[in-house]
């Protein structure tokens, strides 16, 4: 692989594992043998630069995120495009707008999108269509340099985490946006982060943050899974 970014799973532990150089998505038995390529069509990748990637296994949807064209793709496990999410730069396209996409969560049916150069956040259903949830802002200094590797999750009751690579830090909302912690601080103990990036909620409801600067990931169990 290139430049490998987002990672997901499904049903089948199969893992998915976005290449943000090669343009295309491969996927991998669990026991990490290839099993073949998303997105690669007669020799060309489908994909300018795909980071977020997310399934949500009941439906048997992959989403994607192609974040120098400011598109969502919604597909199946084989690779089908179910559904392309939002407006070229020549203004063609959904109503849906984004602005570099670089991270996919989903949970109870909602598909949250971290948006604005990793400021804001947008709901969306299974289908890709923007929810009543709408988005919602959560900094107000869109620098690309400074959000870009800020991560998100979503755990099961539907709140969103969002990694700060800035302020070494994790915030956390409600699905309509309200703030209602934060999590750590800067720091090199247990608990703290430097630079966190990529984040991840399992099924037992447990956190994984990659504290990139410490070099390590930190696991956190959230309220426990019903």
């Amino acid at each position: 692989m290139g430049q490998p970014h987002g990672v997901a799973v499904d049903a089948t532990d199969n893992i998915y594992v976005a290449d943000a150089e090669r343009g295309m998505v491969v996927v991998f038995d669990h026991n990490g043998n290839f099993v073949r390529y998303v997105g690669y069509y007669r020799d060309e990748p489908e994909y300018a630069r795909p980071t977020g990637i997310a399934i949500d296994p009941e439906a048997g949807y992959l989403y994607l995120s192609d974040t120098p064209r400011n598109l969502v793709f919604v597909l199946d496990l084989n690779g089908n495009v179910l559904k392309r999410v939002g407006r070229l730069r020549d203004g063609s396209g959904a109503a849906t707008t984004f602005d570099e996409p670089t991270d996919i969560a989903v949970n109870h049916g909602h598909v949250f999108v971290l948006d604005g150069h990793g400021t804001s956040v947008q709901v969306l259903d299974r289908e890709g269509n923007p929810l009543g949830l709408g988005s919602f802002v959560f900094s107000r200094i869109p620098d690309p340099v400074m959000n870009r590797d800020n991560g998100l999750a979503a755990d099961h009751e539907g709140n969103i985490y969002v990694s700060s690579f800035h302020s070494s830090t994790i915030r956390v909302f409600s699905p309509d946006g309200r703030p209602l912690s934060t999590v750590g601080q800067p720091g090199q103990t247990v608990g703290q982060f430097i630079c966190p990036e990529g984040l991840w909620i399992d099924s037992a409801n447990r956190l994984y943050v990659a504290d990139s600067g410490n070099g390590r990931v930190q696991v956190f169990q959230l309220k426990a899974a019903d």
